[in-house]
């Protein structure tokens, strides 16, 4: 069930009822994906799964261009956020305040942030940047698959394309993304 407009239009007006239905969905959408990323990676140590969802939803609930229309649309505007609070968080570790400095490193490997260093998180977010500029399709892919960690099947599903298209896409991503980061 997608949430109707009216739900939308209360829970952005302060009704707490509306708000809690609205937030049960969001959470419900992408919960096992936000989980899934948390778990594993050192790059996300930082935040919670709550936290992420959370954010996710106050981002999207203070937006008024958010539609919250289907599934998809939540789970890659999720992908989005969870990506720039990624970033974020490398940005933090990487401060001068904290005697790190900025270094283009390569990427040996573009299919987990595990054991990125700080350095390499925003070198990989600048790649991002320029595939989702390049090609929009194949960077809701890596959102879906590398941010989100679905497996090529959920992704393909979730988009609605040929399991083998979404293969496609993603090692067109992942070849990309790894030309860019040595560059």
């Amino acid at each position: 069930m997608n949430p109707d407009h009216q739900l939308i239009a209360a829970a952005r007006n302060g009704d707490e009822v509306a708000a809690g239905r609205l937030h049960k969905w969001v959470d419900d959408a992408i919960r096992p994906m936000v989980r899934g990323r948390t778990r594993h990676e050192k790059a996300t140590a930082a935040y919670q799964t709550t936290e992420l969802i959370d954010r996710a939803f106050l981002e999207m609930l203070r937006n008024p261009a958010v539609t919250f229309e289907d599934r998809q649309h939540v789970v890659r505007l999720a992908g989005r956020i969870v990506q720039n609070e990624l970033i974020n968080a490398a940005r933090k570790r990487r401060t001068a305040k904290r005697g790190r400095g900025w270094v283009r490193a390569p990427m040996p490997d573009v299919s987990s942030t595990e054991g990125l260093a700080p350095e390499q998180l925003l070198a990989l977010s600048e790649a991002l940047e320029s595939l989702e500029n390049h090609d929009p399709d194949r960077m809701n892919i890596v959102r879906l698959r590398y941010l989100l960690g679905m497996t090529n099947a959920e992704a393909a599903d979730l988009l609605g394309i040929p399991e083998s298209t979404a293969h496609d896409r993603w090692e067109y991503a992942r070849a990309w993304l790894r030309r860019e980061m040595n560059k």
